[in-house]
């Protein structure tokens, strides 16, 4: 999952919500060093990554990208989920994308302090253009999958990744309205057994 998704699954707590937006940023093991909510959403963001990178379905959705992306797909997946999600958003959380992307920049402004450098720069540039909702657009995944090859050192895969993609597109749809639903009941259940909803 990206972004959006570990927005959406961190429920309505803007401390949470923040812990989660965290996740990619912060390591290592959690000292207490941050309000016990914020490193809920840490640890929230944590066990979501190992869930889906156990999930049956999401491994199969990786899969359909064909062997010679194998190492790139599970990134992939992740940058569509975001997408499909916000095609869908109002049918997953009951409210309008926009409605929530707005709330969810709030919550993290309000925490700002909490935020490292590296997080809150991404916030900024997130607020400024409403990358969350940005998501809407194909166009996204597609630049998406263009930055993750270039960062990896593996531009020769870009037109390969984005045939499979195109291609692939209506079974990996298929793919999400399986794996993402199962991921919100998991993320509710695991928050409900921390205590905190």
């Amino acid at each position: 999952m990206n972004h959006l998704a570990h927005l959406a699954l961190a429920g309505t707590d803007a401390q949470v919500i923040t812990g989660s937006f965290l996740g990619d940023f912060v390591k290592g093991v959690l000292r207490a060093e941050r309000p016990a909510a914020i490193e809920l959403g840490i640890r929230l963001h944590r066990a979501i990554d190992a869930q889906t990178a156990r999930d049956d379905t999401m491994r199969s959705s990786a899969l359909r990208f064909g062997p010679a992306l194998r190492r790139l797909a599970p990134i992939y997946i992740d940058v569509l989920a975001d997408h499909l999600l916000a095609t869908r958003f109002a049918v997953y959380h009951g409210q309008p994308l926009r409605d929530f992307t707005g709330a969810a920049y709030a919550a993290l402004a309000s925490q700002g302090r909490w935020l490292t450098a590296d997080a809150d720069g991404l916030r900024t540039r997130l607020q400024q253009h409403d990358g969350l909702a940005a998501n809407l657009d194909i166009a996204a995944v597609q630049r998406g999958i263009q930055r993750i090859a270039q960062r990896l050192g593996r531009e020769e895969l870009i037109a390969a990744s984005l045939v499979a993609l195109d291609h692939q597109y209506l079974a990996l749809v298929e793919d999400f309205l399986q794996y993402y639903p199962q991921l919100q009941h998991y993320a509710a259940r695991w928050l409900s057994a921390q205590g905190e909803i």
